[in-house]
């Protein structure tokens, strides 16, 4: 028989993966997230002050009707995520955090599966304030 083939494996971290995550700013944040993407997309987001950071879910377009899941970390202390669903119509649609100047938070926004395994293409918008 032949011998084996050599295969390179290559690990590719899109931007907005967990390994090298977008830098989120103040202002509105429009994340596109794929079908099948169950990753979903992160930020990291670092207080410039003492202060709040505040994510608010606006409007989600596409196939997830509202199925988002928005949660954080904060890098420094571990804290539990902290998980938005089913909101985009309701009351909780924002998700708060207080920090520390220079305190790093990590956080993902993305789509839940429509029945259990199906993840819909969706546009999600955002609204990021830090007083």
């Amino acid at each position: 028989g032949s011998a084996d083939a050599d295969y390179l494996v290559q690990l590719n971290y899109p931007g907005g993966h967990k390994m090298n995550p977008y830098k989120l700013e103040q202002g509105s944040v429009t994340t596109y997230s794929a079908a099948g993407n169950n990753q979903g997309i992160y930020y990291t987001f670092a207080a410039p002050n003492n202060g709040v950071l505040s994510v608010t879910l606006d409007h989600v377009s596409g196939g997830a009707q509202g199925n988002i899941c928005i949660t954080s970390e904060q890098v420094s202390g571990g804290t539990v995520a902290v998980d938005l669903r089913d909101n985009a119509n309701g009351d909780e649609n924002t998700v708060s955090y207080t920090m520390k100047a220079g305190e790093k938070v990590e956080v993902q926004i993305c789509v839940l599966p429509d029945d259990g395994f199906n993840y819909p293409e969706a546009t999600i918008n955002c609204t990021v304030s830090f007083r």
